[in-house]
């Protein structure tokens, strides 16, 4: 016999085998009793009885990234080197030019797509791109030195993409862990609500303000595009971020945008990471340098100009 739904533990349920969305929901409910509970006392033992346990689960989280968790490092160093590698592209772009413009037969046999291959695609096609544009370049006497900086970028690439796929750890012990401070906090969250429902029954629009409702939902959007004006601002989504969560970026036009991570859909109260024109970009959220996470949670992108720009966010 099933449960009735109203008994049967939401939170729980929406985050078995996904201890990143745990601590997610768990952060963003966590900061939200600790900033409300300053202007609605009825929420003080919540914050008390739920602070210990959300400070378990981190902790838990935290030892069973480092126990298994060389490859979870070792996927954060591949993301920035696919970084730094892309940002070397317009130098060796504008050195090409120098010697054979875009309308020429060289130019185009060794760009046919342009930059596409490079940021679109598996990380697999974006990595074997470098490869198939260093083959090229051996060919051209005269670029010889792009030829080489590029081999040697695939090579630091694929030696990067060899380290992630190949290492694995054992994370019984951890995972054990982590998995008892899941239930721990999603347990004391269904709690929380049932307190809720009880103190502010005529209130449930606050009541959904004290829980992370859109990671808690099963099917997340994690593709967003939208048009921006000169001189807009644009509130894209909130969503709860941890400080490794991946953004990939991109302007599609002559405007060059601003995109922060705020603590409300007008604000701009975070480290802005700018967009150049025609550009994209593949960012961590630590790089925002946000105060919390549990409430800088709305990503508003403003755009500088000077032309109407479209732009693309996906969640990595």
């Amino acid at each position: 016999m099933s449960n009735w739904i109203f008994t049967s533990n939401t939170f729980e349920i929406a985050t078995r085998t996904n201890y990143r969305k745990t601590l997610q929901i768990s952060t963003m409910h966590n900061s939200s009793l600790q900033h409300t509970s300053t202007i609605e006392p009825l929420l003080l033992p919540l914050f008390s009885r739920y602070q210990p346990v959300h400070k378990v689960l981190v902790d838990a989280y935290a030892a069973w990234q480092t126990s298994g968790g060389v490859q979870s490092g070792q996927t954060l160093s591949l993301v920035q080197q696919m970084a730094l590698a892309y940002a070397k592209i317009d130098d060796w772009d504008l050195n090409i030019q120098l010697k054979y413009k875009k309308s020429t037969t060289t130019y185009k046999t060794l760009l046919p797509s342009g930059r596409k291959p490079f940021y679109t695609g598996t990380t697999n096609d974006r990595i074997n791109a470098y490869n198939t544009f260093a083959v090229a370049l051996a060919k051209v006497a005269n670029l010889k030195s792009i030829a080489d900086a590029v081999a040697a970028t695939y090579a630091t690439l694929d030696e990067a993409r060899s380290v992630k796929q190949g290492t694995i750890t054992g994370t019984s012990n951890s995972s054990e862990a982590v998995e008892a401070a899941r239930i721990a906090a999603m347990n004391m969250m269904h709690r929380n609500l049932g307190y809720c429902i009880d103190n502010f029954n005529n209130r449930p629009a606050f009541i959904e303000s004290l829980f992370d409702l859109e990671n808690i939902r099963s099917h997340s959007q994690n593709h967003f595009t939208g048009t921006l004006k000169n001189g807009d601002k644009k509130e894209v989504f909130v969503h709860t971020f941890l400080a490794d969560d991946g953004l990939h970026l991109r302007s599609n036009g002559n405007g060059t945008l601003s995109v922060y991570l705020a603590s409300s859909a007008t604000a701009t109260d975070s480290t802005a990471i700018v967009v150049p024109a025609n550009t994209d970009t593949h960012i961590k959220i630590a790089h925002f340098a946000a105060t919390d996470l549990g409430t800088n949670r709305h990503l508003v992108i403003v755009n500088n100009g000077p032309e109407t720009t479209q732009f693309v966010v996906d969640l990595e």
